[in-house]
């Protein structure tokens, strides 16, 4: 995994936490998961392609769908609504 310019000057300033923070912010990925990678490369051993676990990744497929459904009901009670008058 490849570090974006931001985390990358921010572990060179020891300024892990922030680092840790704006991993996850960018990638989604969990506190752990984020706090082993900035560990990995602020001891200059950042961990080899492919060591995160994808499943822990922030996944907003099901808060899209969600939403989506919310939308439909709303539309279809309006659309009940309207044609009761």
């Amino acid at each position: 995994m490849s570090l974006s310019p931001r985390v990358a000057s921010l572990i060179a300033e020891r300024r892990l936490i922030e680092a840790i923070k704006t991993l996850r912010q960018e990638t989604g990925l969990g506190l752990k998961e984020a706090k082993d990678i900035v560990d990995a490369y602020a001891d200059g051993h950042p961990p080899a392609q492919g060591a995160v676990d994808e499943r822990h990744r922030s996944d907003n497929g099901g808060l899209v769908a969600f939403v989506a459904v919310l939308a439909l009901i709303a539309a279809a009670a309006c659309a009940v609504l309207f044609l009761r008058r």
